[in-house]
């Protein structure tokens, strides 16, 4: 999935003013450009991003991770201590190609049950002398609010 930035900083300026009146001046542009802007956005990631209401606009919880603190003059979200934002944050270069899910995972329950299988292969790798051991266990996924999570294909 390919993001347009013009409608990354649309979004985040709107959830800053809590107005898409008040971001649209900052930004000089004209309201509805800034909202059918954000509207693609939503769209685009599958979630709705703000509450809109005829006070202004809120973030959604799916939202709300983009509107709090950037590090001062960058924009950039800060990142400490393996978190942003007080969410722990896992960094990988593994995801080549493929689909990649990004989302709110406290929205993600799980429950895991029964034992823990092993199942122990000296078979398919008998000729370089290794023993391949599998672990498995069963668990049980559900997501409490599907909005709060979106898929990001990637192409090599």
């Amino acid at each position: 999935m390919t993001l347009d930035l013009r409608q990354l900083r649309f979004a985040v300026t709107a959830a800053d003013t809590s107005s898409f009146l008040r971001a649209s001046k900052q930004l000089n542009v004209k309201q509805s450009t800034l909202s059918k802007k954000v509207a693609a956005l939503e769209h685009r990631l599958g979630i709705t991003l703000f509450e809109r209401s005829t006070r202004g606009v809120a973030p959604t919880d799916a939202a709300t991770l983009g509107a709090q603190t950037k590090d001062t003059g960058s924009g950039q979200f800060v990142y400490e201590n393996g978190t942003i934002l007080g969410r722990r944050v896992i960094e990988s270069t593994h995801a080549t190609a493929g689909t990649v899910y990004v989302g709110i995972w406290q929205e993600c329950l799980i429950d895991m049950w029964g034992g823990l299988d092993l199942i122990i292969d000296p078979y398919s790798a008998w000729a370089s002398g290794i023993v391949n051991i599998y672990a498995s266990q069963l668990a049980d996924v559900a997501v409490r609010h599907l909005g709060a999570f979106s898929a990001i294909t990637l192409t090599p």
